[in-house]
């Protein structure tokens, strides 16, 4: 017997992308028992009317469907409140500008073995910027699919996961809901696989990233990811990534002494053979690892300065 499946997705200003997220989930909706929950951060942009017109034409294919509103506050709180609205034996998290594609049809054949599942991500190629990233990505991918099932991998390491059975979840209650800025995924990945259900990250199932182009929008995103490290409320999630978090500070020295980037260049030209990608790998690595550098600096600064006016 097939599983009931629930789609959450969680959006914010994303009108251009969200309709190809909302058709691609079709895919499963046609086939199987689904049920959609959408959860939408105020956005503002048009977002909320793609969605109920989509809705109105394409609802009758869904065991349920249902539109939350949260208040903004972090991705975790919205994927928190949208795991509490589902019924279905399987979950799936979406985003806002994450695409389905036909190869969800194996989702039943991967899950045989799995509680969780940790998917491949294609970046759209929509421009320079994205489709070198979409090679940086595809690199990643092939390490980390070499690399998941060797022992000594700590969980904070592994590709976060999008897919879970529903017991996973129902033990964790959920998502954080106090997490904010950084790592929502990760933390609820991690603590799934430390406490014995069964991780896989697979090739087989992709799923495809629609990134706001150039070059600045990644700078803007990793800058986040960085500060977001230092503002991250919960103590558990700091807890649970301490050693990606070290391991992310180690990294660092790549902005002084780019070891890490040659390290990338000669991983990057094993996969993919090519002197001219594996040098853009060798740059991305770079201002990927200098943007979270300078963002976890501008995080610890403003920390800083609310301790001191808080002492005053």
């Amino acid at each position: 017997m097939a599983p009931r499946y629930s789609i959450v997705i969680t959006t914010k200003n994303n009108r251009i992308t969200i309709g190809p997220v909302l058709f691609s989930t079709l895919l499963l909706a046609r086939q199987f028992d689904t049920e959609l929950i959408i959860i939408d951060g105020k956005s503002r942009d048009g977002t909320l009317e793609v969605i109920k017109t989509f809705l109105t034409g394409y609802g009758k294919f869904y065991t349920a469907t249902e539109v939350l509103h949260d208040p903004g506050l972090s991705l975790s709180y919205a994927r928190y409140l949208g795991f509490k609205k589902t019924k279905g034996d399987v979950l799936i998290l979406l985003d806002g500008d994450i695409v389905l594609t036909p190869s969800i049809i194996h989702l039943e054949d991967e899950l045989k073995d799995s509680d969780l599942l940790a998917l491949s991500t294609i970046i759209l190629p929509l421009d320079k910027a994205a489709k070198k990233f979409d090679t940086f990505q595809y690199t990643l991918n092939f390490l980390s699919s070499a690399q998941q099932n060797i022992r000594f991998t700590h969980p904070s390491i592994l590709p976060t996961a999008r897919v879970f059975r529903r017991k996973v979840l129902e033990i964790m209650k959920g998502y954080p809901p106090l997490s904010r800025f950084f790592a929502e995924d990760r933390i609820t990945t991690t603590l799934a696989v430390q406490l014995g259900f069964r991780y896989r990250y697979t090739l087989k199932i992709k799923v495809i990233k629609i990134d706001e182009p150039g070059y600045q929008a990644y700078w803007k995103k990793h800058f986040r990811y960085g500060k977001g490290i230092v503002h991250d409320i919960v103590p558990l999630g700091k807890s649970l990534l301490k050693k990606y978090i070290i391991l992310r500070k180690i990294t660092y020295i790549n902005v002084i002494f780019p070891i890490l980037s040659l390290l990338f260049f000669i991983k990057a030209y094993f996969v993919t053979k090519s002197l001219k990608s594996s040098l853009d790998i060798f740059l991305l690595k770079y201002f990927i690892d200098l943007a979270m550098f300078l963002g976890e600096i501008e995080g610890s600064i403003c920390i800083m300065n609310v301790c001191d006016s808080l002492i005053k």
